[in-house]
């Protein structure tokens, strides 16, 4: 999971880098798009954590009932 955290956040310091050297001079460009990348990360990033942290609990009950 820590590794996982660690790709999410290069990849969301990736993006906003990206939005500060494409927006140039225009700094209210530059917060919408960083705005923009933060909430496209969030969207795609929840369902992968959502479903790790859920096949993690399912493991942890069938680990305990089969024993």
């Amino acid at each position: 999971m820590k590794c996982m955290n660690k790709g999410i956040e290069f990849i969301a310091v990736l993006c906003m880098v990206f939005a500060f050297v494409s927006a140039g001079d225009e700094f209210l460009e530059v917060l919408k798009d960083t705005l923009g990348y933060m909430i496209y990360l969030s969207v795609f990033a929840a369902p992968v954590v959502y479903f790790s942290i859920k096949r993690k609990k399912a493991f942890a009950q069938r680990k305990n009932i089969s024993e």
